[in-house]
């Protein structure tokens, strides 16, 4: 397989370096090479296969550790960059004298997976709305997440994503668990709401 990153792209680079992320060095350098090689990859997204993208690879077992031992919270990154992109969408709508009017949608979405895939925690069994028939329901093995977008005129950015577990799949992991790390049931209007 040919390596196709020599170095990290400059506007990733500002990108990152923007969201004012607490870390190491060698941990910044993982999250940029990681987030550089997802978006040249056409391949398998696993870490090892995302790493094998640089010419200068790292060991995968480091690539990993710095991201199980990562000092930031999810919820920071993403406040963080929620900010950047609606900054960046307003910014690009004034310089293109787009009209003045943001709207924003929310939609959830079925991603399929292999039948046999049955070790990530978010994949079940679900209702597949566009499979269905009347006279015949349709399920499909994936994961479902709400995503929120935001549009101003042809500029249309993601904002924000969350996994929407069923109340049977967030039972199930909840067995496994210890009282004080139980997942909360959330319907897809509840988990809106948070979007």
């Amino acid at each position: 397989m040919l390596r196709r990153i020599v170095t990290n792209s400059v506007e990733l680079v500002k990108f990152v370096f923007a969201l004012g992320l607490r870390l190491s060095r060698p941990q910044k350098q993982h999250v940029l090479n990681l987030v550089d090689a997802l978006l040249v990859s056409d391949e398998r997204k696993t870490l090892a296969h995302l790493n094998r993208q640089l010419v200068e690879a790292k060991d995968d077992s480091s690539v990993a550790h710095s991201f199980r031992a990562s000092p930031w919270q999810a919820n920071d990154v993403r406040s963080k960059l929620l900010v950047f992109l609606v900054r960046t969408a307003v910014q690009l709508a004034r310089s293109l004298g787009l009209e003045k009017i943001i709207c924003l949608s929310l939609d959830d979405s079925l991603c399929v997976k292999d039948a046999a895939t049955t070790q990530l925690e978010s994949v079940d069994w679900h209702h597949d709305h566009n499979a269905s028939s009347k006279k015949q329901a349709a399920y499909k093995n994936g994961s479902v997440y709400l995503i929120c977008h935001l549009k101003i005129g042809f500029i249309n950015f993601a904002l924000n994503w969350r996994i929407y577990l069923r109340e049977k799949t967030v039972r199930r992991l909840n067995r496994q668990r210890a009282t004080g790390q139980r997942l909360r049931f959330r319907t897809k209007y509840r988990l809106a709401k948070t979007c």
